[in-house]
């Protein structure tokens, strides 16, 4: 479900839902996840990530029981939105300028040209 609040077309709200955020969604019952489940689903609505699996589970439970569970937050600093703004056209991806100016000859990968340097080179010349 994606939910817009449109004001005189600038966009001021874009609220996301589990499909847009990964580890939003428990894919088996919450007694059956593991920590590496339990956390990401956690954090994804702006709640402390920190304890035991059992507190974690009991701490699930309880924002289930009570309807938290459906107050999303973006836990990667807006990246899944700036995602969904994208998918939904809202948004134009950007590509970087290329500098026609950058060198291409002479460069190779690698460090073949090196001299090796040893710890008796360095202390060799003083600083």
């Amino acid at each position: 479900m994606t939910e817009l609040s449109v004001e005189k077309d600038n966009i001021t709200s874009l609220l996301l839902n589990e499909d847009d955020i990964p580890g939003a969604k428990l894919t088996t019952p919450v007694e059956q996840c593991t920590i590496n489940a339990l956390k990401p689903w956690l954090s994804c609505r702006g709640r402390k990530v920190g304890g035991k699996r059992e507190e974690l589970v009991i701490r699930i439970n309880d924002y289930i029981k009570n309807g938290l569970d459906k107050d999303l937050v973006d836990p990667d600093g807006g990246i899944n939105i700036a995602k969904k703004r994208l998918s939904l056209g809202l948004a134009e991806e950007i590509d970087p300028e290329v500098d026609e100016n950058f060198p291409t000859l002479g460069f190779s990968s690698g460090i073949p040209g090196v001299p090796m340097i040893t710890n008796s080179n360095v202390w060799k010349y003083p600083y």
